[in-house]
């Protein structure tokens, strides 16, 4: 039985290369693994400075990237470059990140990183998970900040329930929004991701409690 809390994490950033881009914003919140709710306190949210803001060609590099974030957020361009301008730096948010991760860890138990939160998201195990993997090489000398065995990816947990369907066209976490009736408006920010990735966990995950209660599964492959 897991009792490793759940920590429901994203990045927004201004590239897609998980190897050479910025992330611009970090947040996370935390899911009581026995209750399956929120646990009060557990939020954490940052605007991040990229750390090649103040190259000259930052703009352009980006540029695409940048006018999508405007568009997605109904701002300028120019609100964007400011917001992110005077965000904190990369390594003051993953600093604040840890000491928020450190405070839950599995209680009872002399922490360690297995008694560290567990990773959730949407499409993290191909692109958070390694911007989390650089992060932490970078500032923290590789080490894990995560429990290191497991990783819940929800955009995962979608194919085995869809992929015998034609009602869902794709497993993107806005599709899924629309699938689902879930509200899009002040979709792509950080928090509002995560807190709609956790609901759809904390669902998901009791219903697959429910479900297990009904399985036979123990002897299931006997021959006898």
């Amino acid at each position: 039985m897991n009792y490793n809390k759940i920590c429901v994490f994203d990045f927004e950033t201004d590239g897609t290369n998980v190897d050479t881009l910025n992330p611009v914003q970090l947040a996370a919140v935390i899911v009581d693994p026995r209750k399956l709710e929120l646990v009060k306190g557990g939020e954490f949210n940052s605007f991040i400075k990229p750390e090649t803001f103040d190259e000259p060609d930052y703009y352009d590099k980006n540029r695409s990237t940048i006018e999508w974030h405007a568009n997605i957020r109904d701002c300028s361009v120019k609100d964007i470059m400011t917001l992110w301008e005077n965000s904190p730096s990369q390594k003051s948010v993953w600093a604040n990140f840890i000491s928020f991760l450190d405070k839950f860890h599995m209680t009872g138990k002399r922490k360690s990183k297995f008694t560290a939160p567990i990773a959730c998201g949407y499409n993290i195990l191909g692109f958070d998970m390694p911007i989390i993997k650089r992060l932490s090489k970078k500032h923290s000398k590789g080490k894990e900040v995560f429990h290191p065995r497991d990783k819940i990816d929800l955009m995962h947990w979608m194919f085995p329930w869809f992929e015998n369907s034609d009602e869902v066209s794709s497993f993107s976490m806005d599709n899924m929004r629309q699938y689902f009736g879930m509200s899009k408006a002040g979709a792509h920010d950080a928090l509002k991701d995560v807190c709609d990735t956790a609901e759809l966990f904390c669902r998901f995950q009791n219903l697959h409690r429910r479900t297990a209660k009904k399985v036979r599964f123990r002897g299931a492959f006997s021959r006898g």
